[in-house]
């Protein structure tokens, strides 16, 4: 299910799922309190699996080493997770030029590619330092996505043989019943 909220430039809709969206929304309102409450926010993962979202702060000033701990705690869950989003305080190129911006990069499990967001905002530097936020989210482009194919190719294969023992195991139970109710017919039978 898409949203009006993310469209590009051409204004296409992307295609992502609710869950999706709603932690790519979370993480844009909590960047959003925070970078309004203080000026700065730590880059965050957080990552879903089932209906919990787990949430890490990366802190730190080098760059690299944030990405790197992002990347490794993304591909940790992967076998496990639906969903990631990664969230920091960067910038992009505009036709205006380079503008300050909430970063968000976001994937589904199937995704070979994540979606990379950007809120984008003005700090009134002349004033008090008040912060303006866009509207919108706006979509930049698609990146690589963190998720470990390997993990989540096991995770998928995991889920199944579980699914397939407890379809098994069902059918077992529904023969046992039906042996059960034959083997009752019989001795009532022999009763009369």
């Amino acid at each position: 299910m898409a949203d009006d909220i993310f469209e590009t430039d051409e204004q296409e809709t992307l295609e992502m799922d609710e869950v999706l969206e709603k932690v790519i929304s979370y993480c844009a309102e909590e960047a959003k309190e925070k970078l309004a409450q203080v000026g700065s926010f730590e880059p965050f993962t957080v990552v879903v699996e089932g209906e919990n979202m787990h949430i890490e702060s990366h802190p730190g000033d080098d760059v690299d080493v944030i990405r790197a701990r992002a990347r490794e705690a993304v591909a940790t869950a992967s076998g496990f997770a639906s969903h990631y989003c990664f969230c920091f305080d960067g910038f992009v190129d505009t036709d205006e030029g380079e503008m300050d911006a909430i970063v968000i990069e976001a994937a589904e499990r199937e995704q070979e590619e994540a979606f990379a967001i950007v809120n984008l905002y003005r700090v009134d530097d002349a004033g008090d330092g008040t912060i303006e936020f866009d509207d919108q989210l706006a979509f930049v482009a698609m990146t690589e996505s963190w998720f470990d194919r390997a993990a989540v190719e096991a995770g998928d294969a995991e889920e199944m043989a579980r699914a397939q023992e407890e379809m098994e195991a069902a059918q077992q139970r529904a023969q046992a019943q039906a042996k059960a109710k034959e083997l009752q017919a019989r001795l009532q039978a022999e009763q009369e």
